[in-house]
């Protein structure tokens, strides 16, 4: 974007080791002022360090690389877009969909439930009253499964609201998981990015349901979409 023309450019590092990264990429272009480049270093920041300063675009990552939202950069994003950008300006992303899927996938049952017939012992009906809840950092593109329902959205994760979505089920079988991942629209009218797919940065993550629900093709399965007062899902 500097090659390009732009005024000034203000990026954020989460270490010391990112900043100088960036400085050495500008350093390798000439034509590059590093005088152009403002960086704004440490985990622990809020827009307060930028003050009012007005920009013409604003690029906001929120996602974790385990397949959850931050929510710290996610208020920080929405304070940005709504005191820093000038009117008429290009916030990115324009939009991010949380998708989720029913399936059933005897991976994810014996990697998180304790089965007696492998231990010897009768002891599943006690270990697993604690098994996790969620698993992340999945990539979903390598997950055998079969999927209950088709892909649905939840919502906008920028303004995302606890709601009961209904899903038609397509198979017969017992479902043991929820499946999750994202929809990115960089820019309006932009076709969008889908974090399902092979090489994603952004992992996928798996809402288990304990106990395992049975499906039956032409019901309908009913998802509670639970959103906290900070704005996790």
């Amino acid at each position: 974007m500097l090659k390009r023309g732009i005024h000034s450019l203000t990026c954020y590092a989460k270490t010391e080791k990112d900043k100088k990264f960036l400085e050495t990429v500008v350093l390798a272009n000439p034509d590059v002022p590093l005088s152009k480049l403002t960086i704004i270093t440490g985990k622990n920041w809020q827009t307060e360090v930028i003050g009012d300063e007005k920009y013409h675009a604003i690029f906001c990552n929120i996602f974790e690389l385990c397949g959850d939202i931050d929510v710290q950069y996610k208020e920080i994003a929405g304070g940005l877009q709504n005191t820093n950008l000038i009117q008429g300006g290009m916030f990115m992303p324009s939009n991010v969909s949380l998708i989720a899927q029913i399936v059933s996938s005897n991976w994810l049952n014996i990697n998180n439930r304790v089965n007696d017939d492998n231990v010897g012992y009768k002891i599943a009906a006690h270990i697993n009253k604690y098994q996790v809840s969620q698993n992340f950092n999945l990539d979903l593109t390598n997950l055998e499964y079969t999927p209950m329902t088709d892909p649905i959205v939840l919502g906008s994760c920028i303004n995302l609201a606890s709601d009961v979505v209904n899903v038609v089920i397509k198979n017969d079988g017992h479902a043991n998981a929820i499946l999750c991942w994202y929809k990115i629209e960089l820019m309006d009218s932009l076709e969008e990015v889908s974090t399902k797919r092979p090489y994603s940065f952004i992992d996928g993550t798996a809402f288990l349901v304990d106990p395992i629900i049975p499906m039956v093709k032409g019901n309908i399965a009913n998802i509670l979409c639970c959103v906290d007062d900070d704005g996790a899902f």
